[in-house]
């Protein structure tokens, strides 16, 4: 159970990574690119939550928060939209 709860892990980082770099993509230059929406952090969520250290399943949420294809898209997204009225 540990190698699923690290492999999870490791593949939300990785797709929270990729999410950021096309984020910082569209600010600097104006490429747009295909994220993964909600995937990355939910992935990495659940592998601290399947980790089984109590440190880690404490800050399950914080993945959410940091992968730029969950809250901060949805944040950009409704600002943006609402700049757009």
């Amino acid at each position: 159970m540990i190698f699923l709860a690290y492999l999870l892990l490791a593949l939300g980082v990785m797709i929270a990574c990729s999410n950021a770099w096309l984020m910082i993509r569209y600010w600097i230059y104006k490429e747009t690119g295909s994220s993964t929406p909600i995937i990355g952090g939910m992935l990495a969520a659940v592998g601290m939550l399947l980790s089984g250290e109590a440190k880690l399943e404490n800050f399950f949420w914080v993945p959410l928060l940091l992968d730029m294809g969950c809250v901060p898209m949805v944040i950009f997204a409704l600002i943006s939209r609402s700049s757009r009225r």
